[in-house]
């Protein structure tokens, strides 16, 4: 699950479906970098959960900040989830006619992570 951050609000000229494509379009970016652990601890652990991580971006698509909003349980998803976030430099700008205003937006997602992936 992607959101936007919290009191940054579309405004009446804003297109709603234009946001909320770029939101889609980012949560595919990020599941595309999404990695579960690896390495003995991981396979012996077999860890499971859910790790919500957030970007800032700015309206050109760089990468201004990332990090975890909500760690899990398990410290091996926490680094995974760091770790997938870091290979992440850059999506796509917003779109023309969106997030207006906003020289950049914070984006939080969800990384459910289950034995197998």
């Amino acid at each position: 699950m992607i959101s936007k951050e919290k009191g940054m609000h579309a405004s009446s000229n804003q297109s709603p479906s234009l946001e909320a494509e770029y939101i889609q379009n980012i949560r595919s970016e990020l599941e595309n970098y999404k990695q579960y652990p690896r390495g003995r601890a991981a396979s012996l652990q077999r860890p499971q959960g859910s790790v919500v991580v957030w970007l800032k971006v700015d309206r050109a698509g760089n990468i201004i900040d990332r990090g975890i909003e909500k760690k899990s349980r398990s410290m091996l998803l926490n680094r995974a989830a760091y770790q997938s976030l870091r290979r992440i430099e850059h999506v796509a700008p917003f779109p023309k006619g969106s997030f207006d205003g906003h020289n950049y937006y914070r984006f939080t997602a969800t990384f459910v992570y289950t034995v197998g992936q």
